[in-house]
């Protein structure tokens, strides 16, 4: 005569397969995480790649770089950035007329301020103090993968050098270069013109920064990460 059947026999069985259920989605969990790490990771790498590709920073001196002008000066002033404090590059270019009008510089990509001080030379000569800056990425500036928040970060504080050295704001004259002509038009539209500062002139510029990726082609495009 057959028993009944064993029924421990079936809920050990069901714990076995619970347990290994539980194992796999613990393994799909642990992948899935890795995936998003790696992921996230990627698009970091991406962006930074776009960045530089884009903007170009160009960090240094030239080796035949033979000084600015007795009375010129170059400084380093601290600001802040995401791994602590770094340094921003200032110059200082006066006009041997101590009247004259004085000029934010905000240069473009690639160049930084030694590769363009011929330019700002002719704007001295034509009768301008200049207060200029290599953002960071640049010159002697810290030599990061910039971004606009880094850039627009570095104009803001060479503008607060070029108010402290030139008190009337008639006299104030905001310059900017193909990527620097999009910085100038974000600063000084924050400001007030004829309060603030006399004049906006812009040279070869863009409409807004992301076209100046988007000249980059492909690599320059805005990632979607």
């Amino acid at each position: 005569m057959m028993g009944r059947p064993d029924g421990g026999g079936e809920s050990r069985a069901a714990a076995v397969a619970a347990a290994a259920l539980t194992g796999a989605a613990a393994r799909l969990l642990r992948a899935a995480g890795l995936l998003l790490v790696l992921s996230l990771a990627g698009c970091a790498w991406l962006v930074d790649k776009q960045h530089a590709l884009a903007l170009r920073p160009t960090p240094g001196q030239p080796a035949g770089f033979v000084g600015l002008r007795p009375g010129d000066e170059r400084r380093l002033v601290p600001v802040n950035g995401n791994d602590g404090t770094q340094q921003l590059s200032l110059w200082w270019l006066p006009n041997a007329d101590p009247a004259a009008p004085t000029l934010l510089y905000l240069h473009g990509t690639f160049r930084n301020l030694y590769q363009n001080l011929p330019k700002m030379e002719a704007l001295r000569e034509a009768g301008f103090s200049i207060v200029a800056v290599d953002y960071r990425g640049w010159g002697d500036s810290t030599p990061i993968i910039p971004s606009e928040a880094t850039i627009v970060a570095d104009a803001w504080r060479a503008w607060d050098d070029l108010a402290m050295r030139q008190p009337d704001p008639r006299k104030r004259v905001i310059y900017g270069h193909s990527l620097g002509g999009t910085v100038a038009v974000m600063v000084a539209s924050e400001l007030r013109c004829g309060s603030q500062y006399g004049a906006l002139a812009l040279e070869s510029t863009f409409t807004r920064l992301p076209d100046v990726a988007a000249a980059a082609g492909f690599w320059g495009v805005s990632a979607r990460c």
